[in-house]
């Protein structure tokens, strides 16, 4: 039993009260990620807009949380938006929003695309997001630029 100011307290109850902290202490946050997918070796603009790709936002299992992946396509422009609701974890103050989250896009993108560099190859486009700020409660977010792996 460890002693704290004067006080018995088992090392059960410590251990129960750290997972408790990790485990527990965190919330749901809206999220949006927005970005722009382009006729590029990597994916990144400026270049053409690259129309009818797929693009998966991936949140990890963090503890004990369950993860999120979610899909959509790219529009004409090449635009994608993702909103979804993800844990986030208060630290110190500030929650922490996007961690270990991932855009991917996996190659080749549709023929129907348009862009030879990216749909006549296999691999994976993926990038790390980075928060821009909140608007209404929401956290919003961009891909940091894409790292062709594969």
């Amino acid at each position: 039993m460890s002693r704290m100011a004067g006080i018995g307290v088992s090392p059960i109850v410590l251990l129960s009260l750290l997972l408790l902290a990790i485990g527990g202490a965190h919330a749901s946050a809206p999220v949006t990620v927005t970005g722009q997918l382009c006729c590029t070796q990597n994916g990144n603009c400026p270049g053409t807009p690259v129309a009818g790709a797929t693009v998966t936002l991936t949140c990890p299992d963090l503890f004990f949380n369950p993860g999120v992946s979610i899909s959509t396509t790219t529009t004409a422009t090449g635009a994608f938006s993702i909103s979804t609701t993800i844990p986030s974890y208060p630290l110190l103050g500030y929650s922490i929003i996007f961690v270990g989250c991932t855009i991917t896009v996996q190659l080749p993108v549709p023929a129907t695309a348009a862009c030879p560099v990216l749909s006549n190859t296999g691999g994976t486009l993926i990038s790390l997001i980075r928060r821009t700020g909140e608007v209404g409660g929401v956290q919003n977010g961009v891909p940091f630029p894409f790292v062709r792996l594969g």
